[in-house]
């Protein structure tokens, strides 16, 4: 993972955790349409950064498999 990737990572996930925590706050005091409303939006907001992990998570699996294999074919040879 590049530094650059990892530190958009930790900046969405401090704006996630921002949200979900301003959305949990109006929620405490929201009922009927509009607890509705802030329980989706901090669905789509968990999904989305479920998305994001999973997407990083790829990448750094593959980054980890590319350098195994470097590894493997330099100390064979």
């Amino acid at each position: 993972m590049t530094d650059a990737a990892r530190d958009r990572l930790i900046a969405d996930v401090k704006v996630l955790m921002a949200d979900a925590d301003e959305i949990i706050k109006a929620m405490a005091s929201a009922t009927g349409e509009k607890a509705v409303e802030l329980a989706d939006k901090l669905r789509i907001n968990m999904r989305n950064a479920r998305d994001k992990m999973a997407d990083m998570q790829v990448l750094v699996t593959d980054k980890a498999k590319v350098a195994a294999r470097v590894t493997d074919d330099y100390v064979h040879d």
